[in-house]
C-alpha cells in the first residue's frame, strides 16, 4: 500500500534545526557503520516551563499490577509528571521507552533504576552519568538501584519497591511498591533540584524530540535539505516508525509511505 501525507507545518530550514547528539557510530567487523537511532517525543509536548511539585515521585508507577493508568490516561500520566520531582523509569521491552522522553518532557526528573546495567552504546543520546549519579543519591538510599547485569539477567537486590518480572520471556523490572518517597529525615537541595530540572528540560527541548533525532538521522545521511522523503516500512504500528513520521511532520516534511506488509 501507498499513502502521501503534506505536512501542515512550514518546512524546517536544518540551520533552525537541533539534531540529538548521538555521537559516532559502531564499526563491525565487516566494515559496515552501524548508525544509533532512538525515539523521541513530540515537541508540542514538551513543556516550556517547570510547575510546583507535589510529589516526591510520579505517584503512579506504570509497572504495578494491575495497571491504574491506561494507554488512555496520557493527559493524567503527563499532568502528574509535571507535579512531581522524580519518576521511576526502566529498561522494558528494550533500552529505549517513550516514558523516558515523557519524563524529561514534563520537567521531572527520571529516577532511572536499571541505568548502571546499560552498556557503552545503550541511549548514547542520554546523559547517562546524570542519571547514574541521580540513583546514588543519599536521599534514595532506602530505595536502591541495579548496580550491574549481564544481558536480561538482572541480579535483583533485596528491596520492597521492585522485583524480577518479565515482558515477553525477558527478564525486567517490576515495580510493585504504590508510594516512593525521600528518606525520612532528609531534605531535597531545592536550589539543586529547580537548577538541574531546568537544565535537562532545555535538553529535552533541544534534543529528546522526534524532529531532534530526524534531523540527526537526515544530516547524518547527507539529506538534510530534502523537503520531500520516501518511507519504505513493514508496518506502521512500531514505536520507531511512528516517532521518525511524526519528526518529520514536525519538520514540514512531505512524506510519502509504502508499506511493504
Amino acid at each position: 500500500t501507498c499513502a502521501s501525507n503534506r505536512s501542515n507545518p512550514p518546512w524546517v530550514d536544518p540551520s533552525k534545526r537541533t539534531p540529538a547528539p548521538f555521537g559516532p557510530p559502531r564499526h563491525c567487523k565487516n566494515g559496515a557503520l552501524q548508525y544509533p537511532i532512538a525515539f523521541g517525543t513530540p515537541s508540542s509536548q514538551v513543556h516550556t516551563r517547570l510547575y510546583p511539585k507535589l510529589f516526591d515521585f510520579h505517584p503512579i508507577p506504570l509497572d504495578l499490577k494491575p495497571k491504574p493508568l491506561g494507554f488512555n490516561d496520557e493527559e493524567t500520566y503527563q499532568a502528574l509528571a509535571t507535579m512531581s520531582y522524580f519518576c521511576m523509569t526502566n529498561s522494558r521491552g528494550g533500552w529505549d521507552c517513550g516514558r523516558h522522553y515523557e519524563v524529561m518532557g514534563a520537567g521531572c526528573i527520571p529516577y532511572f533504576v536499571d541505568i548502571h546495567a546499560a552498556g557503552p552504546y545503550i541511549l548514547p543520546h542520554m546523559p547517562q552519568k546524570f542519571f547514574r549519579d541521580v540513583v546514588r543519591m543519599p536521599i534514595f538510599s532506602h530505595i536502591g538501584y541495579i548496580p550491574s547485569a549481564h544481558r536480561d539477567a538482572y541480579n535483583v537486590p533485596a528491596s520492597p519497591y521492585f522485583v524480577n518480572g518479565n515482558f515477553n520471556g525477558r527478564t525486567r523490572l517490576q515495580f510493585v511498591n504504590e508510594s516512593f518517597y525521600f528518606k525520612h529525615g532528609m531534605a531535597l537541595d531545592q536550589n539543586w533540584y529547580w537548577r538541574t530540572a531546568r537544565r535537562l528540560l532545555k535538553y529535552s527541548q533541544n534534543y529528546m524530540t522526534t524532529e531532534s533525532m530526524v534531523s540527526y538521522v537526515l544530516k547524518t545521511m547527507g539529506v538534510e535539505h530534502a523537503k520531500r522523503i520516501l518511507i519504505i516500512s513493514r508496518h506502521d504500528w512500531d514505536n520507531l516508525h511512528q516517532a521518525f513520521m511524526t519528526g518529520l511532520d514536525g519538520l514540514g516534511i512531505e512524506t510519502t509511505t509504502i508499506m511493504n506488509k
